[in-house]
């Protein structure tokens, strides 16, 4: 018995020969997924794009431009920006955050603490425009280790006062203040009106403080601090503590900086 075989009639595309002719399989892409090169290399992209975030094109803490839009203004495929993106962050130019974007990283500040310049002045000298934002204040049992650097009895109440520190308006870390509430319990209601710790305590007579002592530790943000500072979910920061004391060698105050490590540096001067 001879096989029936039907033969169904070619259509005009598939008569022609070769290449041309044959079926593309369903659901492949049939364009190139990405713009050819253009001749720069990843290195070239990075260069330019670091002199471009130098001449402050993007402002600090922004996200930058979509891949396409960035590629099409820098020249360059999507695949070459990548790879020059990936150096920046590397050299800590750029910042990448998940499912949110990549962002210019804040430039790093260099800070020596010496006994006697507060904080505040220490960006000041180094030409940065700094202010405190009062959060809270109010008076609390404070930990332990802070009772005995105040010198009082533990568990007795002091005043806690809660502070940002910023720079243009961005947050570069909180602080935390303890003062002993017996002696210095006015500088609570004080604080509110002056704007600032220096100038409350001056109106209780204490013109004169120096840094006892100070310890630096690195560690991650918690909960608290993320949140008090709008800081992304891993925080790397310095914690930087110690006490104060008056002329008479009285403590004034203790307190805990917690700054975003990415943006500060601290030195000790001895």
């Amino acid at each position: 018995m001879k096989a029936d075989i039907r033969v169904s009639p070619s259509s005009p595309s598939t008569r022609k020969s070769g290449s041309a002719g044959r079926r593309k399989p369903a659901g492949r892409a049939i364009g190139p997924s990405s713009p050819p090169a253009r001749g720069t290399s990843w290195r070239e992209v990075a260069s330019r794009l670091e002199c471009e975030i130098g001449n402050n094109k993007f402002e600090q803490n922004r996200r930058l431009p979509t891949e396409a839009i960035l590629a099409a203004s820098l020249g360059t495929t999507r695949h070459t920006l990548r790879a020059a993106i990936d150096h920046l962050v590397g050299k800590g130019i750029l910042r990448r955050e998940p499912y949110v974007g990549t962002f210019i990283a804040p430039q790093r500040i260099e800070l020596t603490i010496s006994p006697t310049v507060r904080f505040i002045d220490s960006l000041q000298q180094a030409g940065i425009e700094a202010e405190y934002l009062l959060v809270s204040h109010r008076r609390a049992t404070p930990p332990p280790d802070i009772s005995r650097q105040l010198g009082v009895p533990a568990r007795s109440e002091v005043v806690e006062i809660v502070r940002l520190v910023c720079v243009n308006q961005a947050a570069l870390g909180c602080v935390t203040a303890w003062l002993p509430a017996e002696r210095l319990g006015r500088v609570s209601s004080l604080i509110t009106t002056v704007g600032s710790l220096r100038r409350a305590l001056a109106q209780l007579g204490v013109t004169d403080t120096r840094r006892k002592c100070a310890r630096i530790v690195g560690r991650l943000a918690d909960d608290k601090e993320r949140q008090l500072m709008a800081a992304p979910r891993q925080l790397f920061v310095l914690g930087f503590d110690g006490v104060s004391v008056d002329a008479y060698g009285e403590p004034t105050h203790a307190y805990t900086y917690v700054l975003d490590a990415r943006r500060v540096a601290l030195s000790i001067a001895m």
